[in-house]
């Protein structure tokens, strides 16, 4: 199975909840010239989210980082939210 598709396996086998609308993947080196995969996690603009929805988005960063590293990629997972 190519990275790409374990990638999306993890994130489809990951509860994204309900904060998250969509999710892209791509493929770029990082700024050091490694090679990396960027996910951003596509959220509603909220300008004042509660401490609970920080914390449920923080922790869905980590999960999603953590489970791709167990994964032994070659490319580096970055997790970002993107506010819409």
């Amino acid at each position: 199975m190519n990275e790409e598709n374990i990638i999306r396996k993890v994130l489809e086998d990951i509860d994204l909840s309900a904060d998250v609308q969509k999710y892209e993947v791509s493929f770029s080196p990082d700024s050091t010239g490694m090679p990396s995969v960027y996910i951003n996690l596509h959220i509603a603009d909220d300008f004042h989210p509660s401490q609970e929805k920080i914390s449920r988005l923080s922790k869905l960063r980590r999960a999603i980082t953590d489970k791709l590293l167990d994964q032994g990629l070659d490319n580096y997972p970055y997790v970002k939210l993107v506010a819409e």
